[in-house]
């Protein structure tokens, strides 16, 4: 049987070919295999996490990338404290996800004279 790690790997590999969907794929049955052997809370789920995240951003899915990442920095934050690096990389690529999540549509509404 494929270890978690071994599917993070060939996520890995995948994203590096650019292959982003497939990635998210491989990404994805890494985190549940991982998260299944260690726990929802866990910090062994740290780089499951970030690597389904930012492929999640890269395929433009803000939704989900908010909520991995924010499910991401709690632990983080656990684990390190509020003020580490890390967290401060977290909130700063959550905080530029939502203007883009947030943003209106404008509709250009043609002159008519």
């Amino acid at each position: 049987m494929i270890t978690a790690t071994e599917l993070l790997a060939k996520g890995e590999l995948l994203e590096e070919r650019g292959d982003y969907t497939r990635a998210r794929r491989m990404y994805e049955k890494a985190f549940s295999i991982q998260e299944r052997t260690v726990g929802a809370e866990d910090a062994a789920l740290i780089p499951y996490l970030y690597n389904l995240g930012m492929i999640q951003c890269a395929l433009e899915n803000e939704i989900d990338a908010q909520r991995l990442l924010n499910r991401l920095l709690t632990i983080l934050v656990r684990e390190y404290g509020e003020s580490h690096e890390d967290c401060e990389e977290i909130r700063g690529l959550m905080n530029d996800l939502k203007p883009r999540r947030q943003m209106p549509t404008i509709t250009k509404v043609a002159e008519t004279a």
